[in-house]
């Protein structure tokens, strides 16, 4: 089929034993938003080897479409709505990212375009304190995360932004966009990953207009 979807529904490959090694895991991991990419070894290569059957899959059973995207030389799948028609897409089966996780991910994507040149894009807390304060949107960032532009902040008010940001880096991680490096849970230090690129196109509204996205956000606060 030149779209790349097959009419007759075969889902023999489910008895293969990659998939019957791994495609629970994989199933679980796509249908929640995750994004694939080659550090998930196992799953990304059942991916890869099965992409064609897999797109036949998520198409007949819930209306989704299996991408194959691409961002800096890094392949990565995601699963995304077909027409806005599919299965998950009711509301109570398909939640979107909070302003606060929208906020931050335009943070993290920022970060990631100056960090260009660098193989890893590794973020430590104190790169996110570097940019709270020093970026061109700081006005914009101090408003959301401290309610009030100054020049300096207690080390309290520095703790309870480091949690709301830490719950966000969560979250990202859970959908593939970062990875941590760190074991500790408490501490902030991960990588982010070439899939954030995802996160450009779909807030690409509140990326274009940001801070006229912050006050509308402060007003309903």
């Amino acid at each position: 089929m030149a779209d790349g979807y097959s009419k007759e529904i075969d889902f023999t490959f489910l008895s293969e034993e990659a998939a019957q090694n791994y495609f629970a895991d994989l199933n679980i991991e796509l249908l929640r938003g995750t994004h694939i990419q080659k550090e998930s070894y196992y799953l990304f290569s059942l991916l890869q080897d099965k992409e064609r059957e897999l797109r036949n899959y998520y198409n007949s059973l819930y209306g989704l479409e299996l991408i194959r995207d691409r961002h800096n030389n890094e392949t990565f799948y995601y699963l995304d709505i077909l027409d806005g028609k599919g299965k998950l897409s009711r509301q109570d089966r398909h939640r979107e990212l909070s302003p606060m996780n929208i906020i931050t991910g335009i943070m993290l994507l920022k970060m990631y375009y100056d960090k260009y040149f660098e193989l890893q894009k590794i973020v430590t807390w104190q790169d996110i304190e570097h940019h709270v304060m020093e970026s061109e949107y700081s006005d914009s960032f101090k408003k959301v995360f401290f309610d009030e532009i100054r020049e300096f902040y207690s080390d309290a008010e520095w703790e309870s932004v480091r949690k709301r940001f830490l719950k966000c880096v969560r979250e990202f991680e859970a959908l593939g966009w970062v990875s941590k490096i760190s074991s500790s849970e408490h501490e902030i230090h991960f990588v982010i990953r070439e899939s954030i690129s995802r996160f450009a196109k779909l807030y690409e509204k509140e990326l274009q207009h940001f801070d006229d996205f912050v006050v509308s956000y402060l007003n309903q606060s």
